[in-house]
């Protein structure tokens, strides 16, 4: 393959992923902003319902109730990010067959049969790999402070105290409630150190599990994409990166490196991606006979390596 061709095949494999990733970023955004609306919905309804005096007089009724509401809402949670999951395998592996065909490494009626295949067999395994690692202990991470304000009342009923006075006092005491109708603006800004009386009990736990769904968004995405490509024969990556002002450098880095096996990946300095919290890197697979990269310059101007490290 003559290196005209390979610039060819590499600048279309970029153009896909980019738009990929677009259309990925919507579908996690949507997830997430759905599990964060699920969070203080919780907390708005218990905040109410301690308040406004709603629960049962009975302490171990008003547990049932309370415990009720919290496994609701944890369900629902995961079951939004187990449909989102889903459509990140689907779009990831739909991104493959597109790749594959650009490449012209198998005709294209093989290429959907073996797009088939891998769906039936591989889906499972990934979706339920992702539920048992985070996706089924992520909602209750996020909704944290709602179980400790039931953990309060619990601990007040086996002491035989009044469980009501006792959420009370720990709504008046922190910051549970004021921090619900301000916590949209902390997570779409820097949480600073200024802020973290109000963030503590709500918002910093909730900011650490995006930052988990996010990075294993990616994750699912690279290894749907990764194991779809090696069945179809392919050994050789490279990394495509997301070139704007969030870049790290080792990710920019890495998306100049020429095509390297797995296990070369692995071995080397800059390893796998997601290769850190939030990273939005992939393995694209090359056709064996691509041998070298993009050259820098072009690697910035197709989008894959930030400006100030394209220019080095």
């Amino acid at each position: 393959m003559d290196r005209a061709r390979q610039v060819a095949i590499l600048k279309a494999l970029n153009e896909n992923r980019r738009r990929a990733k677009a259309v990925l970023v919507i579908t996690q955004n949507r997830a997430l902003a759905n599990v964060v609306d699920l969070s203080f919905s919780l907390s708005e309804s218990l905040t109410k319902a301690v308040k406004g005096n709603r629960l049962p007089a009975n302490g171990q009724a008003a547990l049932v109730t309370i415990d009720r509401i919290l496994d609701t809402a944890e369900a629902e949670a995961q079951h939004q990010l187990l449909d989102a999951s889903e459509a990140i395998f689907d779009d990831s592996l739909g991104l493959q067959v597109d790749q594959l065909g650009v490449m012209g490494t198998l005709p294209p009626r093989r290429l959907q049969a073996l797009a088939q295949q891998f769906d039936a067999q591989f889906r499972p395994d990934l979706i339920t790999q992702s539920y048992n690692d985070w996706i089924r202990r992520i909602p209750g991470q996020v909704m944290g402070a709602d179980r400790a304000l039931r953990d309060v009342m619990a601990r007040a009923i086996v002491e035989g105290q009044d469980y009501k006075a006792a959420a009370r006092d720990f709504l008046a005491q922190s910051t549970f409630d004021r921090t619900i109708p301000t916590g949209g603006q902390y997570l779409r800004n820097d949480v600073r150190i200024e802020n973290l009386p109000l963030i503590q009990q709500k918002i910093a736990p909730m900011a650490r599990a995006i930052r988990v769904m996010r990075t294993e968004f990616t994750r699912l995405d690279n290894i749907a994409g990764i194991t779809f490509a090696q069945d179809a024969g392919l050994s050789s990556f490279i990394n495509i990166g997301v070139g704007d002002e969030r870049q790290s450098e080792i990710c920019a880095d890495a998306s100049t490196q020429d095509p390297k096996t797995l296990e070369e990946w692995r071995a080397s300095r800059w390893g796998l991606a997601p290769r850190h919290p939030y990273c939005r890197c992939y393995m694209q697979a090359v056709p064996d006979a691509v041998s070298r990269n993009l050259d820098s310059p072009v690697l910035g101007q197709v989008g894959a390596v930030a400006e100030e490290f394209a220019a080095t």
